[in-house]
């Protein structure tokens, strides 16, 4: 049916009663609201490219295809994400889709919108181009269907004022009436998994060049600078992160910023790093606005947060539990921490001592240790199962031939940790990729061994407790 649909022409006999019954009644229905409203343009929101109407088969109209192109990859996590629908009286959900299929229905749906383009005339707008300047597309379109733009009196620089409209279903967005707040959406930048990013970029290849969508533009700045090990755990920040949903976050011992650049673009973002070196890495790698790097906790004054994370930080510290409960002062009441720690009281080896580690953690004695300091834990997963133990031991192996080269003497593990946000970053962008791409595999594979205990570190979301 799809291939004698799209060979169907608006002037021959088709012998084809159910799409000559459909084009007869879509005919009277146009010029219905034609004649009803007055309108010389009708828009037609149903994003079928398929339907007979598209492809200029209904008597008496003309059609021009106005084609909007969203990066496949956003279109992959919007479709993943929660929506409670508004037009219904009992609360439901709109469906969500793999990444699989939203990105098949994507190139597919395009692909007939090519075909439909060799017989019509077609304008291309850019989704992230009607965000950044709807009044500029607005215009565009009216030009492409030969009508004024007028002063688009509806719509500032950042926001559209929109009518009540006769929308029966749909994405919620619809059901929206009054002022509305336009902007880019680049959540998915950051938050698309890295599985999803995968698949929506293979399926989409044969139409990425074509509609100017780089290949690896998912991969932007917002994307964190990571050693493979902290790829390891970054899955389970950013779900637990989900579960916060801080608006700032203090971030203890930010390192060279390689998450704490990727916090930034996402929250309200203060980082502290008492070495100097690591921290005019963290700086520079900040955008500019976005967030602050200071030396001492102390700088940060008496300002409270939603969320404070420590990443690998509270086994360099001798008193822990004194840590979190000076840490727990910079939260709000209920108030998230988020931190991750590594894992195993006998796995403790030459890396740990290279670095400053006063220990490793069991998750009972983690869990003690919090719940003394004036929190509640929420989750604690595991990370690391299989990859972790591979790069544990190269790490190990490596510490012990860097430690067999140093003058051993009187350096204490506060003095070993004053450098340890440098051992084994990525210092180019060749290396940040390749870290990236040797922790895929891994992150995958871990996956199913979260709630255990076989993996190399443990990250914890708690809550304060009042």
């Amino acid at each position: 049916r799809l291939l004698r649909l799209l060979r169907a022409k608006p002037s021959a006999r088709r012998r084809w009663e159910p799409l000559d019954r459909y084009t007869t009644a879509s005919s009277a229905v146009y010029r219905a609201i034609a004649h009803v409203t007055g309108a010389r343009v009708v828009v037609d929101s149903s994003r079928l490219p398929i339907e007979p109407v598209a492809l200029g088969l209904v008597p008496g109209v003309d059609v021009r295809v106005a084609q909007v192109i969203r990066d496949p990859r956003a279109v992959v996590y919007s479709w993943k994400r929660s929506k409670v629908t508004t037009d219904r009286d009992d609360v439901e959900y709109m469906p969500k889709f793999s990444a699989a299929f939203s990105t098949t229905s994507w190139l597919a749906r395009n692909l007939v919108v090519e075909l439909i383009g060799r017989r019509r005339s077609v304008e291309v707008v850019q989704y992230d181009e009607m965000a950044r300047d709807p009044a500029g597309v607005l215009r565009k379109l009216a030009a492409f269907v030969d009508e004024p733009a007028g002063g688009l009196e509806f719509l500032t620089s950042d926001a559209a004022t929109i009518a009540p409209t006769h929308s029966v279903g749909g994405n919620p967005v619809r059901m929206t009436s009054g002022a509305i707040t336009i902007k880019p959406d680049e959540e998915w930048r950051g938050d698309i998994s890295e599985r999803d990013r995968v698949v929506g970029t293979a399926i989409s290849l044969p139409l990425l060049h074509r509609y100017g969508l780089p290949v690896r533009s998912a991969t932007d700045t917002t994307r964190p600078t990571l050693t493979t090990n902290a790829w390891l755990r970054f899955d389970s920040i950013r779900r637990d992160l989900r579960t916060a949903k801080p608006a700032t976050v203090l971030e203890v011992g930010a390192g060279e910023g390689g998450l704490g650049s990727w916090l930034a673009s996402h929250f309200t973002y203060t980082g502290v790093e008492p070495d100097a070196r690591s921290r005019a890495a963290a700086s520079a790698r900040l955008t500019a606005g976005r967030g602050r790097i200071v030396e001492q906790l102390e700088e940060v004054d008496d300002q409270q947060f939603d969320a404070v994370c420590a990443f690998e930080v509270l086994e360099h510290i001798g008193e822990d539990q004194k840590a979190l409960e000076q840490w727990r002062e910079y939260l709000r009441p209920s108030g998230w921490l988020l931190l991750s720690v590594p894992a195993h009281e006998d796995d403790y080896g030459a890396a740990d001592e290279l670095v400053g580690h006063y220990r490793r953690y069991e998750q009972s004695t983690l869990t003690d240790v919090l719940n003394h300091a004036g929190f509640d834990v929420v989750r604690l997963s595991s990370y690391g199962a299989g990859l972790g133990q591979v790069l544990q031991r190269a790490r190990n192996t490596v510490a012990k031939r860097v430690a067999g080269k140093q003058v051993t003497g009187s350096d204490t593990p506060e003095e070993r940790s004053s450098g340890s946000g440098r051992f084994m970053q990525p210092r180019q962008k060749v290396a940040a990729i390749a870290f990236a791409t040797i922790a895929a595999p891994g992150r995958l594979l871990q996956r199913p061994f979260a709630a255990t205990n076989i993996g190399t570190g443990y990250v914890v979301l708690a809550r304060r407790s009042e």
